[in-house]
């Protein structure tokens, strides 16, 4: 249309010097993108890719399709919790390169691989593409262009004394990062962070295993902090499990129970660990995310923030909710901020 524009409108108005002036801002922006954060960086492996493993997960139906691509961190790259960065695979439509939140959790010495947690799209999207030609079970290695990171949160979840967290479906890869940060800022206690709140909410309890590696993690690390009532993570499932509860959930539990036994037997205090239990709750209902909200305004402390990630409607319930309970603020009560940031993923 900009064209079609030019074309009638160029023997007037000086049109060619605002298709030029556009034409040149467009380049600008993707050299300093490629030089900035792409693959001309010099400090990061001038035009050289990543290596990375894709694979399927076991519990895809046939309905939804997921697949998690794990990228080997050979450039020292470092991101927040929210961020996210685009991926452009060489050889498979190189023209397209796709967002995706950073589902895994950057380590202060910056080895920890980069993990992706993908949904595939309509029939002819680049997902979809690659997702048909994965094996059924394994890893598939191959090369990677990432381009970031970009957008997160202005503010970090050590400036708040409640953090509360909510995420439908993929959505957990935006939040994960910030329950491993809020957990691990309450037990180094160097901030004022007290208290950190989870819920997502799935379909389905086999879902579980897109984030199971994570969960293990803050499980072995950060359990004691239940003895103290400053951690909770509510697994809000909506379809029955009656008929799920078999080897899925069995391993789900010994995964658990190992994480939270290995840690405390290296501290030779295993009599004084928590179940992994009494960290991560199972909830077989569909829960009300208003009940989940006005319980939240329960324990509203002096600064608060909630920070959301999913569909647009659970996002919208809950942006709702929350600018409710901001005539808390006004209110002759204690708290003093109650802020909200939530990730999209229209775009």
């Amino acid at each position: 249309m900009y064209i079609s524009l030019f074309i009638h409108a160029y023997p007037s108005l000086n049109a060619w010097k605002y298709l030029v002036a556009t034409v040149v801002f467009w380049f600008a922006q993707l050299l300093w993108r490629a030089v900035r954060k792409g693959m001309l960086r010099p400090n990061g492996g001038f035009l050289r890719p990543n290596k990375c493993r894709i694979r399927r997960f076991t519990s895809n139906n046939e309905k939804e399709h997921f697949f998690e691509i794990v990228v080997e961190n050979s450039n020292d790259f470092s991101w927040s919790p929210g961020q996210h960065l685009f991926v452009k695979i060489p050889g498979l439509r190189c023209l397209e390169s796709h967002p995706f939140s950073i589902l895994s959790i950057c380590e202060p010495r910056g080895d920890s691989d980069i993990k992706l947690l993908v949904k595939t799209g309509g029939l002819g999207g680049l997902t979809r593409y690659l997702y048909d030609k994965l094996p059924d079970t394994g890893y598939t290695e191959s090369n990677i262009y990432i381009d970031g990171p970009y957008g997160g949160c202005s503010r970090q979840t050590g400036s708040f004394e409640s953090v509360f967290l909510m995420a439908s479906g993929t959505g957990i890869s935006a939040i994960i990062p910030f329950l491993n940060e809020a957990c691990r800022e309450i037990k180094k206690g160097e901030s004022i962070t007290e208290y950190v709140q989870l819920d997502w909410f799935i379909r389905q309890s086999e879902n579980i295993e897109w984030i199971l590696p994570e969960l293990e993690t803050i499980v072995s690390h950060y359990s004691d902090l239940v003895l103290q009532s400053s951690a909770r993570v509510n697994i809000h499932v909506k379809e029955d499990m009656a008929g799920s509860d078999s080897e899925f959930m069995k391993h789900l539990r010994d995964s658990f129970s190992q994480s939270s036994s290995s840690e405390s037997e290296s501290k030779e205090e295993l009599s004084l660990k928590p179940a992994s239990t009494d960290l991560i709750t199972i909830v077989n209902a569909k829960s009300n995310v208003l009940d989940i909200i006005k319980d939240a305004g329960e324990k509203l402390q002096p600064r608060n923030v909630f920070v959301v990630s999913g569909s647009d409607s659970m996002k919208t319930q809950v942006s709702n909710s929350v600018a409710s309970l901001q005539a808390r603020v006004f209110d002759n009560t204690n708290v003093q901020e109650i802020y909200l940031h939530s990730e999209s993923f229209g775009w």
